[in-house]
């Protein structure tokens, strides 16, 4: 066989990524040489089929065609023909060969190898401006081998600078044993290696399993290669050439080895699976070039083999790729040089110590990740490293550092959406002006952790973020030495002891909104704040901690401003809500108007705590502490250093920067133990401010102030405790420092008491309608009481309660005492001056507490006192109202009446002296001084309101025959059309009374105004005793009646400028029957008798003098007969005179009543009797049309007795009215035209004890 000799070659040795790279010039030198060679000699292999067989020679399809067919051996050995070595196949010159296992009469393996031979290596293939194909054979176990054996000696070598240089190959054992050579080697941009289900292999120094340069393309499908020589890459493309692999696995097992390596190159991997085994053995290298990467794995197992490393500008895609590294210091991603990273729904991982799962570094340098996984697995190995002006960004990604740090960005930015982080030494830690970014992130810090996300001078943003911490010692977010803090429904959780859920520290601005914050372990505080020269700013928190953590701390010069939201410490003792010392904190309420809320629950947890220097400005907050000596608002405050130093229970520092590891990663910063209380700056003032807020101690002070200088402003606020105010000194043991503090009420609340410790001083300053429910005994120092009201609290078994101060000023203002309204020196609550004096003007308000009332002797009842040296102005207190208990009014007198204590008020139930009289000349000799008369009881007027409501409403409805109906016998005389019908009638009147009365002993006078009307019909009448017809005949009438009435009085006592009204508004409901002896015209003389019953219903009221108005319903029974005998003055005279007799029986009843001063009225059953003897005279004129004219006069005597009384508080009253009563009566009857008839009186009546009533009577009947 005629073969051509082949040129050597201009390609050396290529070691690492910026080794020798031939010309175009070089390459085409070389094909014209080996072109050149061929012609000369004519040694080219003919078109044809060839094998099976074992060949010795080349084979060089030089324009020819050629097949080769299974069982063949191609094996090219010295002596080469003429001298010159060869490659096992060549194609070139536009030629072309099929190598197929499974033709020919004996299919099988072909084995092609070529040696290499001084100065001109050979390959086992070679295509230059030719195809080659290699067919797969349809039995896997039949293969096509092409083995180099020898320096530089490839298994196939594709130039294809000029021409389409092509191979394919299919089921291939490809394999080069020598130095620099290589599996597949092509150059040139028209170089194509298309290779499947094959198997490539390099074993020499630098020998790749695939070397691509100058634009060459290779194509891998599921194609193994490997490599085992030093300084060997499993892929190596430069020069924008082209490796694009399906399937298939690259494997490097020595050092310094790469996977894939790519150099201003794009490389393809889909499904691949890359492995190196090296210190320093990369899985993919890839600088200034484009990789995709979809599915597949990377994997290295030496010290520093990183898994990817990408640099030089280039862009990289993975997607569902697996990246794993298990050396020391091998990361799993390395991005550098400006590269950029698009990784999707991939996992990266490392297992070894200082190995970081994503690296990033310098300016340009990026990684995006979608999905998937960063794992680290060993110490000092993060899951993202982002440096030097890189930028990393992650959704919905998995960041996992198992004792390192999750992310860490030195300067740099990084951006999560989603996703998870979790960290053994931080979850994030950011410095040097870095930018976090998180969307929905959840950040957890592991067992060993120190911190969830740490910033030191960089940036947050966190948006629906969670942080998890358990480990002692550890915050959830922790910044730092300036940068910014901006938050949006953060969630942080923190489980280990002395852990802080959120630490600011200096930071240049920070914005919290929608926060829930959670502690549970050991002194784990919920956020802390300290120094920073801008206000922190938030809203909306939700701070809860359950290891006796303070909710929320802020010291160190920094300033909070917080809306809306809570702060919750549960039971835990000393787990204050909020700290302040030497910083400001605004509460205020949120856009929706909700204010915050702080509640504690736990025994010495104070609500709020104000150190020296703290400021507290809340706005429609709640401050709230329920456990056992737990203050609402405790403050403090030092003016020495050993006294401040003996309140610190610790020194809660500025945490320091953290160390740096070897590797460069952030250490664990020092633990400063957390403290209880702190050493505050000495001297320095506590102050607080409350808008519409509340401060409540369920068992405590409301607010508690130890030490000096403590001042509150309350505005429309409430404060609450079993002390609203305690004020004590400050002590260290050796030295003490009182306390001093000012409460500043304005139109709030204060429910407790005040309690102010010797040597301590308190002012207290009550405006525009403050009110201080007391609650148990009080001292302080000053107090002002300015049109505002101190109410002492209902005592409870007899507890009256004091208040003492050394000074009070009245400025409007109001006491409201509750007193034991009975006799001299009867308990009392008491306002107590202290050796200083009370000025102004205040009104005592007093309450009855359970006394019956009585007559007071002497002194009387101590309400106000003065001690020590205390004085008290002349005008300093007036009663308030009035004080009242059974029938007794209290009045207020200054001085003692025994002169012991001329500055002290009292409550006195006398009649005021009278004015004296005019001092007369002294007599000659001077007789003896008479005796003081004994002072008369003070009455109330009310006494004479009720007494009147009883007898107004019981008589309400008492009448007699003739002011009910007038002329009652003219009925049958109206003249009608038929005067056989029966006539029927009905009638209405309205009475009017004005009257006076007083009572027996003088102490009561009553003025009475009522009136009434009532109606009625007959629904009956006709003879009894005689025939209808018989004259004279007799008459009977019977009838029903409805009415309603209303009397009104006006009541006094007798040296009592009050007065009291009283109201009966009754409706009543009756019958009667009224029957005549003689009904003949036309004086109807004779007997009458009229019987009748009324039952009343009442709403009675009375309304005293600055009291509240007393309701109460009554009910009466009314039963009357009445007799008369008319008859003639004399035979002759038209005068007729009517003597008559009545006896009317009551039964009045009303409820029991309860007056809200304490006072009980009962026993009022007003029963019993009343007479009356009368003479009516009177006569009758007809006129010619038949209407009449009846003129008359009444005298009447009234007797009564009626059970007129009550008890007021089991003291019986009564005799307001007199028993007997005198009348006279004028009044005139007419009967008119049509049925109608009419009848007016007037009446007087009067009796001793000034009783006298006017009344006026008008009615009128209709007959039909």
């Amino acid at each position: 066989m005629a073969i051509a000799r082949k040129d050597s070659r201009f390609v050396r040795r290529h070691r690492g990524a910026e080794g020798f790279r031939p010309s175009r010039l070089a390459h085409a030198v070389a094909g014209l040489i080996y072109a050149g060679c061929v012609q000369a000699q004519t040694y080219v292999t003919p078109s044809g089929t060839y094998g099976p067989g074992s060949f010795k020679d080349a084979f060089q399809f030089f324009g020819t065609q050629g097949v080769i067919q299974g069982s063949t051996t191609i094996y090219p050995k010295t002596p080469y023909p003429f001298g010159a070595g060869g490659a096992g196949v060549s194609v070139a010159g536009g030629g072309s060969a099929t190598i197929n296992p499974d033709l020919g009469p004996q299919p099988g393996n072909i084995v092609i190898q070529s040696d290499y031979l001084a100065g001109a290596p050979n390959d086992a293939l070679y295509v230059a401006n030719g195809t080659l194909t290699v067919v797969g054979s349809a039995d896997p176990s039949r293969l096509t081998y092409a083995m180099g054996h020898g320096q530089t000696v490839h298994g196939i070598y594709i130039p294809g600078d000029v021409n389409p240089s092509v191979f394919v190959g299919a089921r291939m054992y490809m394999s080069a044993d020598g130095q620099d050579a290589n599996a597949i080697r092509g150059y040139g941009s028209y170089a194509n290696a298309t290779v499947s289900d094959s198997t490539l292999v390099a074993t020499g120094a630098g020998g790749h399993g695939v070397r691509l340069w100058d634009r060459a393309v290779a194509t891998l499908v599921n194609t193994n290669v490997t490599v085992s020589g030093t300084d060997a890459f499993g892929v190596f493309a430069t020069s924008n050439s082209t490796i694009d692999m399906t399937g298939g696995a690259v494997n490097t097992t020595l050092d310094s080895a790469r996977g894939i390596y790519i150099d201003t190159s794009l490389g393809r991997l889909n499904g691949t699976s890359v492995r190196t085994q090296g210190a320093n053995a990369y899985g993919i290298q890839a600088g200034a070039s484009t990789l995709s990467v979809t599915g597949g794995t990377i994997a290295t197992t030496g010290s520093a083999g990183h898994g990817l490393w990408l640099y030089g500008g280039t862009t990289a895609t993975l997607n569902g790729a697996t990246v794993g590294t298990t050396g020391a210091s091998a990361r799993g991603i390395y991005v550098s040089g400006a590269a950029s990273a698009m990784v999707s729904q991939s996992d990266i991982g490392t297992q070894g110590s200082g190995a970081t799962a994503a690296y990033l570094t310098g300016a340009g340098s990026s990684l995006t990740m979608t999905g998937g996984s960063l794992t680290t697995t060993k110490a000092s190995a993060h899951g993202a490293y982002v440096a030097s002006g890189a930028a990393f960004g992650a959704t919905d990604t998995t960041i996992s550092s198992a004792l390192g740090v999750g992310v860490w960005s030195l300067g740099a930015p990084v951006s999560l959406v989603r996703g998870s982080v979790s960290g053994g030494l931080y979850a994030a830690y950011l410095q040097d002006g870095a930018t976090l970014a998180a969307h929905g992130t959840s950040f957890t810090a592991g067992a060993g952790a120190t911190r969830g996300v740490q910033s030191a001078g960089s940036n947050l943003d966190l948006t629906d973020v969670t942080v998890n911490t358990t480990a002692s010692n550890n915050y959830g977010v922790y910044a730092y030495t300036a940068g910014t803090l901006k938050a949006r429904n953060l969630f942080v959780n923190t489980a280990g002891q002395n852990g802080y859920g959120v630490r600011l520290i200096g930071v240049t601005s920070a914005d919290i909104s929608g926060a829930t914050i959670r502690t549970s372990g050991a002194g784990a505080h919920g956020a802390v704040f300290e120094g920073g020269t801008n206000t922190y700013t938030g809203s909306d928190f939700d701070i809860a901690t359950t290891g006796g953590g303070i909710g929320l701390y802020a010291w160190q010069n920094s300033a909070m401003s917080l809306a809306g939201g809570r702060i919750d410490t549960g039971t835990a003792a000393s787990a204050h809500g909020l700290y302040i010392a030497n910083a400001t904190v605004a509460l205020n309420p949120n856009s929706q108007g909700t204010g915050v809320g702080v509640t504690t629950g736990g025994a010495g947890a104070n609500a709020a705590v104000i150190g020296a220097g703290g400021r507290l400005d809340a706005t429609n907050a709640s401050l709230h502490a329920r456990g056992a000596n737990a203050a609402g608002l405790y403050m403090f405050g030092a003016t020495d250093a050993a006294t401040a130093n003996a309140i610190a229970s610790g020194t809660l520092g500025t945490a320091p920067d953290a160390p740096v590891n070897d590797d460069g990663s952030p250490g664990v910063p020092a633990v400063m133990a957390p403290a209880t209380l702190l050493a505050d700056p000495v001297g320095a003032a506590e102050a607080v401010t409350l808008n519409g807020s509340s401060v409540v101690s369920d068992a405590g002070a409301a607010i508690r102030v130890l030490g000096r200088d403590a001042t509150i402003a309350a505005n429309r606020s409430a404060i609450s405790g079993v002390m609203a105010l305690q004020v004590q000194s400050l002590s260290n043991g050796a030295t003490s420092t009182p306390g001093v503090a000012t409460l500043d009420a304005n139109a709030s609340t204060l429910t407790g008491t005040a309690l102010t410790e010797a040597g301590s001083q308190s002012t207290l300053n009550l405006a525009n309608g403050s009110w201080w429910n007391m609650t148990g005994n009080s001292n302080l120092t000053s107090l002002t009481n300015a049109a505002s009201r101190i109410q002492f609290a209902v005592p409870a078994s007899g507890g009256f309660k004091t208040l003492t101060a050394v000074n009070y000023a009245g400025q409007g203002g109001t006491i409201g005492l509750n007193t034991y309204l009975g006799g001299t020196g009867s308990p009392s609550d008491k306002l107590v001056i202290d050796s200083g004096s009370a000025g102004g003007t205040s009104l005592l308000s007093i309450a009855n507490a359970g006394g019956p009332g009585a007559v007071t002797v002497g002194n009387g009842i101590q309400v106000v006192d003065a001690v020590h040296g205390g004085t008290t102005a002349a005008g300093a207190f007036v009663l308030s109202g009035r004080a009242v208990a059974g029938a007794y009014e209290y009045r207020l007198y200054r001085g003692s009446t025994d002169g012991s204590n001329a500055q002290a008020w009292y409550l006195r139930s006398e009649q005021p002296d009278p004015p004296p009289p005019p001092i007369p000349d002294p007599p000659s000799p001077t007789p003896p001084s008479p005796t003081p008369p004994a002072p008369q009881p003070l009455y109330r007027p009310e006494v004479g309101a009720y007494l009147s409501n009883q007898r107004q409403a019981a008589g309400m409805f008492v009448h007699s025959l003739h002011d009910r109906q007038g002329e009652p016998q003219w009925m049958e005389t109206q003249q009608f059309d038929e005067p056989a019908d029966k006539r029927r009638s009905g009638w209405l009147r309205v009475v009017g009374k004005d009257g006076s009365t007083g009572s027996r002993d003088g102490n009561f006078d009553v003025d009475t105004r009522s009136w009434l009307i009532q109606g009625g019909g007959d629904v009956a009448s006709g003879p009894v005793f005689k025939d209808k017809g018989e004259s004279p005949g007799d008459r009977l009438h019977l009838g029903l009646m409805l009415g309603y009435g209303s009397a009104t009085s006006d009541g006094s006592a007798l040296g009592n400028p009050h007065q009291a009204r009283g109201t009966a508004e009754g409706w009543s409901v009756g019958a009667y029957g009224t029957w005549y002896q003689n009904d003949a015209d036309p004086q109807k003389l004779g007997w009458y008798a009229d019987l009748w019953g009324t039952y009343g219903w009442f709403r009675n009221k009375v309304d005293g003098d600055d009291l509240p108005e007393v309701k109460y319903d009554a009910r009466a029974l009314t039963l009357s007969g009445e007799t008369g005998y008319a008859m003639r003055v004399r035979q002759d005279s038209d005068w007729i005179v009517e003597p008559q007799a009545q006896l009317v029986y009551l039964h009045y009843s009303e409820d029991d009543i309860a007056e809200p001063n304490g006072t009980t009225l009962s026993g009022s059953q007003g029963s019993g009797w009343i007479s009356r003897l009368g003479v009516r005279l009177h006569r009758t004129w007809v006129s010619d049309n038949g209407r009449r004219t009846q003129p008359y006069l009444t005298l009447n005597w009234w007797h009564d007795n009626v059970d007129n009384d009550m008890r007021f508080n089991q003291l019986q009253l009564g005799d307001l009215y007199p028993s007997n009563r005198y009348e006279v009566k004028a009044g005139v009857n007419a009967q008119l035209d049509k049925g109608w008839t009419g009848w007016a009186n007037l009446g007087y009546q009067w009796g001793s004890q000034g009783y006298k009533n006017v009344t006026g009577r008008i009615g009128a009947k209709y007959t039909w």
